[in-house]
């Protein structure tokens, strides 16, 4: 069964029959909170599975969007692309609302929560998609970055600047001594 998704990928607990839905998760669906924060250039698309287990509801899938960065090296804008494979149980937050301080094990750590009755898709969606980011994202694995000397590009070609070590601002603390009082 194939099921069209609201504007906010919200989903009912008693709207998922016993042999589950399929979705097709489209770019305008969602709101898209936790990516506020990105340049989108494509909104996320993709397909999800969700089924029942109980009262607990299980997701997966594969979603794909493509974002707008800054090379961490050369500081140039390039698109990049995101792929996750979704995979995560939802348990009702009131039967985790007695929940103390303990030590969580790898398991633990793929269980999210839903509220009521409402399941919020677009929020697991993007939870998958911000764990998928690299950390320094790269125009591209060779990256040359900027020189330290001029700030040139080194991707569009060599700068002026000589060859071996330069004076950086900096050197001359590199002899700066502190005497005892």
């Amino acid at each position: 069964m194939l099921y069209r998704v609201s504007k906010a990928v919200k989903l009912q607990y008693s709207d998922i029959p016993k042999q589950g839905l399929r979705f097709d998760i489209r770019g305008e669906d969602g709101r898209w909170e936790g990516l506020k924060d990105f340049s989108v250039e494509v909104p996320p698309r993709g397909h999800l599975f969700v089924q029942r287990q109980g009262r607990d509801v299980f997701v997966r899938g594969e979603v794909c969007t493509t974002l707008r960065f800054d090379c961490s090296r050369c500081l140039e804008g390039f698109s990049y692309q995101v792929q996750t494979t979704l995979s995560q149980l939802l348990s009702p937050r009131e039967d985790r609302a007695e929940a103390r301080e303990i030590e969580l094990s790898p398991d633990d750590l793929e269980i999210g929560t839903y509220d009521g009755e409402d399941i919020l898709l677009d929020r697991v969606i993007e939870e998958h998609l911000l764990l998928s980011l690299p950390m320094q994202p790269l125009c591209e694995e060779g990256c040359k970055g900027l020189c330290p000397g001029c700030g040139e590009n080194r991707n569009r070609g060599e700068c002026s600047c000589p060859e071996g070590p330069q004076k950086l601002p900096f050197d001359s603390l590199k002899d700066f001594v502190v005497r005892e009082r």
